[in-house]
């Protein structure tokens, strides 16, 4: 299992279907990190700012569907349980 997050304005539609740019970003970024895993965009890295959160550079990565590079980072969460 690996977990994706994203943070921005989602769209939903009549069935209260989510989509749209951060829904999608959040899926790529599903999809970039390995199994036990959780990737983040810069703008979640962000948001956690003065947290107890670690975050460890994955660089930018190249996702399906994105025009360019996006930088991303990975939830260092495993120490913060142990």
């Amino acid at each position: 299992v690996s977990i994706g997050i994203s943070a921005g304005e989602p769209v939903t539609d009549d069935n209260d279907d989510l989509f749209g740019a951060a829904v999608q970003l959040a899926a790529r970024l599903c999809a970039a990190a390995d199994s036990g895993d959780i990737a983040v965009s810069v703008a979640v890295r962000e948001l956690c700012i003065g947290k107890q959160f670690r975050f460890d550079d994955m660089g930018e990565l190249t996702l399906k569907g994105m025009a360019e590079p996006t930088r991303t980072y990975r939830v260092s969460w495993r120490e913060m349980i142990a």
